[in-house]
């Protein structure tokens, strides 16, 4: 169930990105966000799922070709994935680390699978120039998203039940 929470306020944040496009030069990067939270703290499985998701509505939002941005997130959710295997913290430098990486991942694999499979006009300029300001972004924005979806994964996790028999 927290699968559905988790996509709900993912739709509400791609709203926002949507509204902070118009106003301000800063590009916020929901989808790395939120994948970066998926590969600190959920399972391999449910957190690759939720980041084709979560690439898919940035797909949809950013008006990308499908499945562009939702294989890159996969492909950049894995290789966050391995990169921090090792090191189990959520210390704000750490989160931070993981929330640029993720970034920079996202969009390095945005322009290969871009290039290999020749979805759409190339846009490997605009993308270059969209980074600064995205890594920015993912700076100041990495810890705070991750502390937001944090709060809601333990809100919306069942407790387990008292007459549960354990053996």
């Amino acid at each position: 169930m927290r699968s559905a929470q988790f996509l709900g306020v993912l739709l509400l944040l791609f709203v926002l990105q949507g509204a902070l496009a118009r106003a301000t030069p800063l590009r916020l990067d929901v989808a790395a966000l939120a994948t970066a939270y998926l590969a600190l703290e959920r399972a391999v499985l449910p957190g690759a799922a939720l980041a084709f998701a979560a690439g898919y509505l940035a797909d949809v939002f950013g008006g990308t070709e499908r499945g562009l941005m939702a294989s890159s997130m996969v492909l950049a959710f894995f290789t966050v994935r391995v990169l921090v295997m090792r090191f189990r913290s959520s210390a704000p430098g750490f989160v931070t680390v993981a929330a640029v990486l993720m970034t920079l991942a996202s969009a390095v694999f945005s322009l290969l699978v871009e290039s290999l499979l020749g979805v759409g006009p190339p846009r490997g300029g605009e993308l270059l120039r969209a980074v600064p300001p995205t890594l920015l972004v993912a700076v100041a924005g990495g810890f705070p998203c991750y502390k937001l979806f944090a709060r809601l994964d333990r809100r919306f996790t069942e407790p387990e039940s008292e007459w549960v028999f354990r053996s």
